[in-house]
């Protein structure tokens, strides 16, 4: 059952992570989020990680497939590597909340105490404001590792 379920979402993850991939690498997509084409599109860890991550997935599928379903302890090892490696891209997001809600606290607790009351107000509703972003970066990041875990507890895919 759980090949059945590993094989279709292994192959949407890769079909998504190089479709996306393709249209940087076309220059289809300039002018968005990333701004870099072609085989310069590269240099983001965001996508180097997503490929490697795509990469494990169509080798899991191969074993899946042709190989009797038992994954190696390599491939496995390449799967665990591909998570972390998407996983730490939220690092950059919580480090700099954390930074915006220490510097927003600061300006608050400056304003207060030059009597600008307006002022530390919006600046403590901007910091309740990062600190509702790092919650839900925290958030997603556990469940991401979590169910990460889950899966490799389970064999990876392969029963």
């Amino acid at each position: 059952m759980r090949i059945k379920i590993a094989i279709p979402l292994n192959l949407l993850l890769a079909a998504l992570v190089l479709w996306s991939w393709l249209t940087m690498f076309t220059g289809y997509d300039t002018g968005t989020m990333l701004t870099a084409a072609r085989l310069r599109s590269l240099k983001y860890f965001t996508l180097d990680s997503n490929l490697l991550a795509a990469a494990t997935a169509l080798i899991a599928v191969y074993y899946e497939l042709f190989r009797g379903g038992t994954l190696p302890v390599w491939v496995r090892s390449l799967k665990l590597a591909g998570a972390a490696s998407v996983a730490v891209t939220f690092l950059p997001v919580i480090i700099q909340g954390v930074l915006w809600s220490l510097t927003l606290s600061v300006g608050k607790s400056l304003s207060e105490t030059l009597g600008m009351a307006q002022a530390a107000k919006l600046l403590d509703a901007l910091g309740a404001v990062f600190s509702a972003v790092i919650s839900v970066a925290l958030c997603v990041s556990a469940i991401y590792i979590i169910s990460t875990a889950v899966v490799l507890m389970s064999g990876g895919g392969a029963s």
